[in-house]
């Protein structure tokens, strides 16, 4: 099964209370010696092989007698050299013998039963198709705030959690190109849609397109070109006017 298969049903059982899914984390091994200095040094003498990792854990890091210290085996293995495995083994021996106490590093997800651990899983068929209907919901909407032209960003967000404003920003690209342009969104979005339709039907140049526009004001469709060609919507090439397949 693909991993994004196995993440998105992890995300359904999340969602419907199953399970918590934990963030991903990261933690170094840690190491803590168990004995004092002088019971140490009786155990180097006596186990040789250890004596020559337990003196670079020494000159490594501090303060292993009274807390628990963090260490980077592949650190460790390089200048040893030797392999991470075998850094691995020392500790675990010295671990056994209880000379040190030493706790594996740990990365990745995780995840937390919220019930008990069920052998079969079975849910409200509605609840999930009005979880998958959300979901496709919050993708189109998403999708929807990078092809947005003419609303201001921040109320087209706040919709999206149920909050409606009547004043704009005035901070977003869109706020400013419509007071520069002196325009209102009605406006704006008429004019985005009848320039994209006049270079749809033909690649034009500047003054083809302020011609389909009549007696209205060249400062503002120059504005409004302007903001396409810097958004990638309109690319010019040679004078010429294309519309960007990439954008709708």
């Amino acid at each position: 099964m693909a991993a994004r298969s196995v993440y998105n049903a992890l995300g359904v059982l999340h969602s419907l209370g199953f399970v918590r899914l934990n963030d991903a984390n990261f933690q170094l091994p840690r190491v803590k010696f168990l004995v004092k200095q002088d019971e140490l040094y009786r155990y180097q003498v006596k186990n040789k092989e250890q004596d020559m990792f337990i003196k670079l854990l020494l000159r490594s890091y501090g303060g292993m007698f009274e807390h628990y210290a963090q260490i980077n085996l592949k650190d460790l293995a390089a200048r040893q050299k030797c392999r991470i495995v075998d850094i691995e083994k020392q500790l675990s021996l010295m671990g056994a013998s209880g000379i040190l106490d030493y706790l594996p590093g740990s990365k990745g997800n995780s995840i937390t039963y919220l019930i008990a651990r069920p052998t079969k899983i079975t849910f409200d068929k509605l609840a999930y198709h009005q979880l998958r209907n959300r979901e496709e919901y919050r993708k189109e909407y998403i999708a929807g705030y990078e092809l947005n032209k003419s609303e201001c960003r921040e109320n087209y967000l706040l919709k999206y959690f149920g909050e409606h404003k009547n004043v704009t920003c005035g901070k977003c690209d869109v706020c400013r190109l419509l007071k520069k342009a002196a325009l209102d969104n009605g406006e704006l979005s008429r004019i985005i849609g009848k320039i994209k339709e006049v270079v749809l039907k033909q690649d034009a140049t500047f003054e083809a397109i302020l011609n389909t526009f009549g007696t209205f004001e060249e400062k503002k469709i120059a504005t409004v070109v302007k903001w396409l060609l810097e958004n990638e919507y309109l690319i010019k090439t040679n004078q010429i006017f294309t519309w960007n397949g990439g954008q709708e």
